[in-house]
């Protein structure tokens, strides 16, 4: 069983990873980032951060808002929570649905966020 403790500690590191990326920061920080997800990783739990993905209705991982209009070319411009995974031997079983914002990718403001 997750420590619920951990997963919200998860969620934490991935919002303050959202500021620093929104301050042009995230280079000075990536490393640290990674080695802390990393260590979660040891104990565990795999994190991901689906910014720049695509995203369809489909998908069962992620729980999504749309910003603007709808269409089929749709991509996560921004991660309000991370997707959380806890590892049991060879296989992911999830614990957290992440939630995100989605945009049509052939709007403006989706293409800045896949160029950056």
């Amino acid at each position: 069983m997750v420590n619920d403790n951990y997963i919200q500690i998860l969620s934490q590191i991935a919002e303050m990873r959202q500021k620093i990326t929104l301050l042009n920061l995230l280079p000075e920080f990536e490393r640290s980032f990674n080695r802390v997800f990393a260590l979660f990783e040891n104990e565990g739990l795999v994190c991901s951060y689906p910014l720049g993905e695509r995203y369809g209705e489909t998908r069962t991982d992620c729980e999504a808002s749309v910003s603007g209009e709808t269409g089929e070319n749709m991509v996560i411009t921004r991660v309000l929570r991370p997707i959380v995974h806890e590892r049991s031997g060879s296989e992911l079983f999830l614990v957290q649905r992440g939630v995100v914002i989605v945009e049509n990718a052939n709007s403006q403001s989706a293409e800045e966020h896949e160029n950056s």
